[in-house]
C-alpha cells in the first residue's frame, strides 16, 4: 500500500474514538467530506511520525480538534 500511515503508538480503540470525535466535529460544523478525510490523514500521519521514546501521544479530543482545524484551513 502506498503511503501506509497506520498509527503505531495508539490502539485501534483509541483511533476509533478519535475518528468518532472527528465525525462529530465534521457533522457539527458541516465541513466538506474532503475535510474529514484530510483530518483523518493528519491524525494517522502524526501518530506514525512519533517516536515511541519521544513522548506520550496527545489527548484524543485535542488531537481530533487540532487536526480538524488544520484540515479546514487546508480546505
Amino acid at each position: 500500500m502506498i503511503g501506509d500511515y497506520t498509527p503505531t503508538l495508539i490502539t485501534a480503540e483509541k483511533r476509533e474514538s478519535i475518528i468518532e470525535v472527528l465525525s462529530y466535529l465534521h457533522n457539527k460544523k458541516k465541513y466538506k467530506v474532503e475535510t474529514f478525510h484530510i483530518a483523518v490523514s493528519i491524525v494517522d500521519r502524526y501518530y506514525s511520525a512519533l517516536d515511541k521514546e519521544s513522548r506520550d501521544p496527545p489527548k484524543s479530543a485535542a488531537m481530533a480538534a487540532v487536526s480538524m482545524l488544520l484540515a479546514a484551513k487546508l480546505e
